[in-house]
């Protein structure tokens, strides 16, 4: 819903979702729509990234925080708290039990690497939500509001686990927060303008310069 800017109630939520399923069936019908997105916009036929964000930021505003738009120093990009939020709760029986899958299956890789002499490292990737809000810690006037709080607080509880883990296990442990706030602090760009939290080459850059620099 919050991706495109709209109320999940509304008959365009509908023909969203409808297209949505039509691009993940039909390879033509995606490749069409690729093809033709840029003249779509052009013709006022389809919205653009910047229509679509300030459709998000009407929704903040009218109390749908599904998503929060940040503006701050040319680095604006759509934020997710409470998606996050939901994969981060520890009090969530989905997420506690997904992470003891997850801890249990590293312990067999760590030992099956250490029988084969093979050095065993995490990297611990932070979300898009908190680089943006470690960056926005350190700007003069915080921008991200106090809603945010909940999801960072789980997200350091998380990676405390890990770190934990990694320390009692005898690997290495990388987390590259630092190195991804340093570089939006000197203006680059992490991430899309998009709802999207994976980052783009400069943001994996910035993590392999924070991996680097703890080798």
């Amino acid at each position: 819903m919050a991706r495109f800017g709209y109320d999940k109630h509304s008959w365009k939520w509908s023909l969203v979702q409808t297209r949505l399923w039509l691009r993940n069936h039909s390879s033509l019908y995606k490749l069409a729509a690729d093809a033709t997105a840029n003249a779509r916009q052009k013709l006022g036929l389809s919205m653009s990234q910047d229509d679509i964000n300030q459709r998000i930021a009407e929704m903040s505003i009218n109390g749908l925080t599904d998503a929060y738009v940040f503006r701050g120093d040319n680095l604006r990009t759509v934020l997710s708290p409470h998606y996050r939020s939901a994969t981060l709760d520890l009090e969530n029986i989905q997420t506690k039990e997904g992470l003891r899958i997850t801890l249990y299956l590293f312990e067999k890789m760590i030992a099956e690497a250490s029988s084969k002499k093979i050095r065993f490292s995490l990297v611990i990737i932070p979300t898009k939500e908190m680089v943006y809000r470690q960056y926005d810690m350190t700007r003069e006037t915080q921008e991200i509001p106090s809603s945010f709080t909940k999801i960072i607080d789980d997200e350091k509880n998380v990676t405390e686990l890990f770190l934990r883990f990694c320390k009692n296990q005898g690997i290495k442990c990388y987390y590259p927060l630092n190195s991804m706030v340093r570089a939006m602090s000197a203006g680059e760009m992490l991430y899309t303008e998009s709802l999207d939290g994976h980052p783009i080459a400069s943001g994996y850059n910035a993590m392999a310069v924070g991996i680097a620099e703890n080798l």
